[in-house]
């Protein structure tokens, strides 16, 4: 439990001085009060999240997560009814989401319409408890559709139902008078690979993990070799973005944000292997750059997820 473990880690900080964990000390004690810039939320609970939460425990999530964070990312907003009931807790106690809009089936050939219900459930909080603006940060259509070939079956098919989403999604939002911004999350090498998602998107949110990338990590603040990876590919990202637009005449350069990273707490890939001595210290790493450096970056993720237990990552 992520945030029970950062009360543990605050409390190890007052007695370390050293490398990072002294620059986390000053980052976090006197400019940001403990805070991460936003939490990733997954709703379903239980294994292959066929479970959903209580009302009641919907309503202590939130407040969990408002200690930590005033800012919470959704990956939908239909399933268990959390987008209008977290929506409107969340916006009464100030704080802010990212929502998340689910791009289509569960699989290909299956019949749920889950984007089409997610345009429902939108409008359903904009009657609501509208207006948005104040609230709502913005919006990612679809999470790693086009890594997964979730929706269309191929590559070529997913990338015209993302980019057919995230056009249609805008419109949508334009129809209540909204200005949010709309994109989708990949990891940064699959927008890099399919830059018409990226020309279609007004953000792009990468998905970043030194894990994933089989980074070994001892845990210590002098092995930053995973952060470093993770944050190379997010000015990677910013660069690529930045010299694909240079030329563009007539088109507004899409911004970068980090959507997900973290470390797991049990499981291997490749070289890297989860703990939670490696979660504390990748998130000491992780969290002070992101504020030291002003990047937004939102921490994957606030609850550890039973159907990610071993031997996939938790």
């Amino acid at each position: 439990h992520l945030l029970s473990f950062f009360l543990y880690l605050q409390k190890m900080l007052t007695s370390h001085t050293i490398g990072c964990i002294t620059v986390l000390i000053i980052c976090y004690v006197t400019s940001c009060s403990g805070q991460f810039y936003g939490l990733d939320y997954a709703v379903q609970l239980g294994l292959n999240g066929s479970v959903c939460p209580t009302e009641a425990q919907m309503t202590r999530d939130v407040y969990l997560m408002k200690n930590y964070t005033n800012t919470i990312r959704l990956y939908g907003i239909t399933r268990c009814g959390h987008g209008l009931f977290m929506g409107k807790l969340a916006k009464q106690l100030g704080m802010k989401m990212f929502l998340g809009i689910e791009n289509g089936p569960d699989a290909p050939g299956t019949n749920n319409d889950w984007y089409g219900w997610e345009k429902i459930t939108f409008k359903a909080m904009h009657d609501q408890f509208g207006p948005l603006d104040d609230f709502v940060l913005g919006i990612g259509v679809g999470c790693e559709s086009v890594l997964r070939r979730d929706i269309g079956g191929n590559l070529t098919a997913t990338v015209s139902y993302v980019n057919a989403h995230i056009n249609d999604f805008r419109n949508f939002v334009r129809s209540f008078g909204y200005n949010f911004s709309v994109g989708t999350a990949e990891p940064a090498y699959i927008f890099q690979g399919n830059p018409s998602v990226v020309d279609n998107s007004d953000i792009v949110i990468i998905n970043a993990f030194g894990f994933w990338s089989g980074i070994p990590y001892n845990g210590s603040a002098a092995d930053t070799a995973g952060v470093n990876n993770v944050f190379n590919q997010y000015y990677n990202m910013v660069t690529w973005v930045k010299n694909r637009y240079a030329n563009m005449r007539n088109r507004t350069q899409p911004s970068v944000i980090m959507g997900e990273t973290g470390y797991p707490t049990k499981g291997t890939h490749g070289g890297a292997v989860g703990s939670e001595s490696a979660q504390a210290g990748y998130l000491n790493q992780a969290v002070c750059r992101a504020w030291a450096e002003n990047i937004t970056v939102y921490w994957f993720s606030a609850f550890d997820r039973e159907e990610y237990g071993p031997p996939t990552p938790t």
